[in-house]
């Protein structure tokens, strides 16, 4: 079952009315049946109760109705992007992929769940049972609070991990050079990628704490997008110094070996952060880089950064793609 915003009617499906739709910020959204009148609906829909794949987009949809839904389906997938979901309670046997956005309460208790994606508040999810969860993507404000504690109280999950997505708001890149320097290692850890959104002028080299806590690391990928600064302060740049002292010690890994650097436009930091990935690996491949024109005047300039980063690369060299 799959409802989208123009609220089009898929696989003889539930159809939710255009003309019920609102403008919230740049969006239109619509409104799923509340509670009581998607329980009717159920009593005259036999077919549904096969369903194992839900995808809502752009559709408002109470958390009673979520809660439904994963009780009285076999569902293996739920994707649920909607600002307006509530507190939630997932629990289940079948699932095994929940993706879900702004949800102000989240807590989970399913054995089979081996795919979370989520986006919210601080401090809204509770980990209550995913003995089986082994890809985990976090985006905005929970992202801020998840990375100075979920590796410290994250419990065991954490080290079952195989996939690991971390989108870094503005606030968390600035918190980041206060972040613990010591992690609990992450021995399942294999695929680590980090979207770094924060000022020109912030420290980009608290990712290594991670990678240093994850000793079987085959690939990382980082986006950094800047915007421009005023400096940051003394106090700032004392917490930054923390961070690139930690960065001295290395540990070098056996088993990274693809790099990629997204949206590069080779500024200084992003620079800092690629010269000690290149240096703790020794088994590195391939660099993909991808570079960000910000218009045609500095064309020829990040192209000259990036085909500089081949010079840092360690012996033997690894292959550097440019895309």
């Amino acid at each position: 079952m799959k409802l989208t915003k123009k609220g089009k009617r898929e696989d003889n499906q539930i159809c939710v009315k255009k003309e019920r739709g609102k403008i919230i910020g740049n969006w239109r959204e619509y409104f799923f049946p509340e509670i009581d009148k998607f329980q009717g609906m159920l009593a005259n829909c036999d077919g549904l109760y096969n369903l194992r794949d839900v995808e809502l987009k752009s559709v408002t949809v109470s958390a009673q109705v979520i809660e439904l839904m994963i009780a009285r389906f076999p569902l293996e997938r739920l994707c649920v992007w909607s600002m307006c979901v509530g507190k939630l309670s997932v629990s289940g046997v079948t699932l095994t992929s929940l993706t879900l956005d702004e949800c102000k309460y989240l807590k989970i208790s399913a054995s089979n769940l081996t795919s979370l994606t989520y986006a919210g508040p601080e401090n809204s999810v509770f980990f209550e049972h995913v003995p089986n969860l082994s890809e985990l993507s976090v985006d905005m404000d929970f992202c801020a609070t998840f990375l100075p504690t979920g590796f410290l109280n994250g419990g065991g999950y954490i080290s079952r991990l195989k996939r690991l997505e971390l989108a870094m708001p503005r606030q968390a890149v600035l918190e980041s050079v206060n972040y613990p320097l010591e992690f609990p290692e992450t021995l399942n850890l294999e695929e680590l990628k980090i979207d770094i959104y924060g000022e020109q002028e912030a420290c980009c080299l608290w990712p290594v704490v991670l990678i240093k806590a994850a000793p079987f690391l085959r690939k990382f990928s980082v986006k950094v997008r800047f915007r421009p600064s005023i400096s940051l302060g003394q106090i700032y740049d004392v917490a930054a110094q923390r961070i690139r002292e930690a960065a001295k010690t290395v540990r070098h890994h056996q088993y990274l070996k693809t790099i990629d650097l997204f949206d590069y436009l080779g500024d200084p930091n992003e620079l800092e952060l690629a010269q000690h990935l290149f240096r703790v690996s020794d088994v590195l491949e391939q660099v993909i880089v991808s570079p960000r024109f910000i218009d045609t005047e500095c064309i020829s300039e990040i192209n000259f950064r990036v085909q500089a980063l081949a010079a840092w690369l360690p012996p033997p060299k690894a292959i550097l793609t440019v895309l």
